[in-house]
């Protein structure tokens, strides 16, 4: 049932992008984490999603963290 709710909610959010639920999930996707090594330090650094991600994630009010601690 949560599943449901949260694809509507996508559907409402997106609707003029032109952009299914799927399409959008797809594009979220694609987001990763590159591991970054300084010496004995570590992090893992989220890098700027395209443009159509950071557009989904804006919609839908998230904020994604720049660094993840490792």
């Amino acid at each position: 049932m949560l599943a449901y709710m949260i694809v509507q909610e996508l559907q409402k959010l997106w609707s003029w992008l032109n952009v299914t639920v799927g399409e959008g999930i797809a594009e979220l996707s694609s987001i990763n984490s590159i591991e970054i090594k300084i010496g004995e330090t570590s992090y893992n650094q989220i890098p700027k999603p395209r443009a159509l991600g950071e557009i989904l994630l804006e919609l839908a009010n998230v904020t994604l963290p720049e660094v993840l601690p490792n």
